[in-house]
């Protein structure tokens, strides 16, 4: 079993992440994929400045 959780930083996808857990811990071969994923307004202020039109 494979577990997708995108996570952004909000206590949701916190919760998320624990309920992954909890559902995988009696799977042997469960995995959990964590998906970091963020708005436009968070990546940019995030990464260095790239050149226009570079983030689509």
């Amino acid at each position: 079993m494979r577990i997708l959780v995108p996570i952004d930083g909000s206590m949701p996808s916190h919760h998320a992440v624990r309920l992954a857990i909890s559902l995988s811990q009696d799977r042997a071969d469960a995995a959990i994929i964590l998906l970091n994923v963020q708005n436009r307004a968070t990546l940019v202020s995030v990464l260095p400045r790239l050149p226009c039109g570079a983030l689509r």
